[in-house]
């Protein structure tokens, strides 16, 4: 008896060995044994940190196996997760589960993408930037002109026939009559109103110079000071007709009693000059043209011309403490 149970378990020892391990192929390749999802990553088609509007971003998922031999196969997941934005407003998520940047959304918005698949997140932060050259035609031209962010200097050209459809009289205590030059667009006449306002709040007291100024008046302008003063002296402190931020209607001189009211860089060091300094970008406006940038955005320091970029983009300008220009060249 004892050695039939023991013939028979050798039989079956022999017959387990024997007993091939279990085969299973996945995406093609041959896998052996017991089989575990050992990683899931997430990836996007764009990992940079800037972002132009009009811009795709697609994910996929790779699912990651591995069988009892270190064996690996991945496996492409196109779908079964979930994609939620901060901002919906900003974006499309489109049938095949990629994401389109509205072709209206403003520089300096931020975006934040989560994918969700399983049990795991990959978020990603993006900022919205337009490319400096996708903004500019072949002449120098600038192409979107109405945009808040659009940058205008000495190698970008408004259009000689660009004006701004929304300027309203201004709603601040103005220092000379001209009714031209006493109007912004409508949303930087408001954030002057409020940053008035504000700095009236706190013991400062600002007065509007010069706002809006036509293609016409800054070409009168230019060449007058050309004819008077001389072509370098125009140059470096006078904008060609059609490189005046002025015609944006978003671009503001303001000044205060401390200086006679007059355009002087030092306004820059008055108590309205600093207070403005630190807190214009809270309402939207950079000092366009800080003191030591000369060379960069083509002007001398003028602590009182001050310019609309909205909320978002004038914050980032202002704690990364360089010029619009140099911050629109960061590297994406």
């Amino acid at each position: 008896m004892k050695k039939t149970i023991i013939l028979c378990l050798l039989i079956m020892l022999i017959l387990s060995s024997c007993t091939k391990p279990q085969q299973t192929t996945i995406n093609g390749v041959s896998m052996t044994g017991k089989v575990l999802l050992s990683q899931v990553n997430i990836n996007t088609s764009y990992e940079n940190r800037f972002i132009e509007p009009n811009q795709t971003i697609s994910f996929n998922i790779e699912e990651i196996y591995q069988d009892e031999r270190g064996n690996e196969a991945e496996v492409l997941v196109t779908e079964g997760f979930t994609i939620e934005v901060d901002k919906e407003n900003l974006v499309n998520i489109n049938e095949d589960n990629s994401i389109t940047v509205l072709g209206d959304v403003l520089s300096g918005e931020d975006i934040v993408i989560i994918i969700e698949y399983k049990d795991n997140k990959h978020k990603t932060n993006y900022t919205v930037r337009k490319g400096l050259e996708s903004t500019l035609n072949e002449d120098g031209v600038i192409i979107n002109p109405s945009d808040y962010d659009a940058i205008v200097n000495k190698s970008r050209s408004l259009p000689a026939d660009y004006i701004p459809n929304d300027l309203v009289k201004l709603r601040v205590p103005t220092q000379l009559q001209n009714p031209e030059i006493n109007q912004l667009r409508k949303v930087a006449a408001d954030a002057l109103f409020d940053l008035f306002e504000q700095g009236k709040k706190e013991g400062y007291t600002l007065v509007a110079r010069s706002g809006y100024r036509s293609y016409l008046t800054q070409q009168s302008l230019y060449y007058g000071n050309v004819e008077s003063k001389g072509q370098a002296h125009a140059d470096k402190y006078s904008a060609p007709p059609g490189k005046s931020e002025h015609q944006t209607g978003l671009a503001m001189d303001i000044t205060s009693a401390d200086v006679a009211f007059q355009l002087s860089t030092d306004f820059g060091h008055t108590e309205e000059g600093i207070w403005v300094n630190e807190n214009a970008h809270k309402f939207g406006f950079i000092i366009r043209y800080p003191k030591g940038k000369e060379s960069i955005v083509g002007y001398e320091y003028e602590p009182w011309h001050i310019r609309y970029v909205g909320v978002e983009l004038a914050t980032k300008i202002f704690e990364s403490d360089l010029t619009m220009e140099e911050y629109f060249e960061l590297p994406m």
